[in-house]
């Protein structure tokens, strides 16, 4: 139970940050597709909060499990960083007319400034919810995720996330290594 758990975690961040998944493609190949988005194989068009919750009532074999908007402010720089490797800093200072004696969070703060914030409609897995969200968080500049399954409009802080049962804290324990890892091997 818990690797299915994990599993589906790990698909769920997966989402968060789109361009994470060329890393795992042969592996998830096939394997799971967002139930909240796509409909016999085909992206829908939701944009709003409202249109994602209504996905909901088609989740009738998946009790439990909803459709959630979610919106943040992603780090621009994990993109920079998978697609430049070890040489973002100086491609992106290029690029921007950046001086190469920047530091990565004046850089950062830079190229944040004109972010569209967008928001994603993504398959919560039931009993997944506060676990998820904080995957969603942790690819955000400020630990802020806005999120939306159908109850009203919450935020979630992730410096605010100090989880008590002991299930909570071993997958906050398990995905924290992970995901700064992954960011590891894409400088």
């Amino acid at each position: 139970m818990h690797k299915l758990k994990f599993l589906i975690l790990f698909i769920f961040f997966i989402q968060v940050v789109p361009n994470f998944l060329d890393l795992f493609e042969k592996e998830l190949d096939g394997l799971y597709t967002n139930k909240c988005e796509n409909e016999n194989g085909k992206s829908l068009n939701i944009k709003t909060a409202d249109q994602c919750v209504a996905k909901n009532s088609f989740l009738k074999d998946d009790i439990g499990s909803k459709c959630c908007s979610f919106n943040g402010k992603i780090d621009p720089l994990i993109n920079f960083k998978k697609i430049y490797g070890e040489n973002w800093k100086k491609i992106i200072s290029q690029k921007e007319g950046y001086d190469l004696n920047i530091s990565e969070e004046e850089i950062r703060k830079k190229l944040s400034e004109h972010l569209n914030i967008k928001d994603s409609c993504l398959y919560m897995p039931k009993g997944a919810n506060t676990t998820m969200i904080y995957i969603f968080s942790l690819a955000t500049i400020d630990g802020i995720a806005n999120y939306d399954c159908g109850e009203g409009k919450k935020i979630f802080n992730r410096k605010e996330y100090h989880p008590t049962s002991k299930e909570d804290i071993l997958e906050k324990e398990l995905i924290e290594p992970f995901f700064y890892h992954i960011q590891k091997k894409i400088v």
